[in-house]
């Protein structure tokens, strides 16, 4: 996943295994990672490096756990969150991050969507724009924090012909919707 310029977006990745790999059983892994403060201040430069551990994490966790597509998800998400707490261990509480995650997972003409933080997907098909998780108006629980948050996990067959964004949650304050 990357910009026209071929740059690719920290915090972004996208796992396509070979169908004759050991990861094809589990299919292809798609992730948001978006990093910031309690106080939702921009994290910087690190950010970056920070959001490459998780993906790590959350892919080598992905593709090697074993159980159900729901529990795999819930210990990739639980993988990332014990990084970010050690992460955040070296830091004053004033500057402790937190995380929303998306991953998508797409096997056999099945997605599922596992989340948690301040992140959503949307599913675009011919007849609707479907939004996941739809938030309301409680802010999410986040990856960082003392506890493990619940990881919201929804699964859907695949539509044809449809895309689907992964991404901050902040993206619907900037775009008008109109109902």
């Amino acid at each position: 996943m990357s910009d026209a310029a071929g740059n690719r977006h920290p915090g972004v990745r996208a796992v396509e295994p070979a169908p004759d790999s050991a990861q094809a059983i589990r299919g292809n892994l798609y992730v948001a990672v978006e990093l910031f403060r309690q106080d939702r201040t921009a994290v910087g430069a690190e950010a970056s490096r920070i959001a490459e551990h998780m993906l790590g994490s959350i892919q080598s966790t992905y593709y090697s756990a074993k159980g159900s597509q729901s529990q795999v998800f819930t210990a990739a998400m639980q993988s990332a969150h014990q990084l970010l707490q050690e992460v955040n261990g070296k830091r004053s509480a004033e500057d402790a991050l937190r995380a929303g995650v998306m991953c998508i997972s797409f096997l056999n003409g099945h997605l599922m969507l596992a989340a948690t933080g301040p992140v959503l997907a949307l599913l675009v098909t011919e007849q609707a724009v479907e939004q996941f998780p739809s938030h309301g108006e409680q802010e999410p629980a986040q990856l960082g924090g003392a506890a493990a948050p619940p990881v919201q996990i929804i699964q859907r067959d695949a539509p044809k012909g449809g895309a689907f964004y992964i991404g901050s949650s902040t993206l619907l304050n900037h775009i008008p919707i109109r109902t």
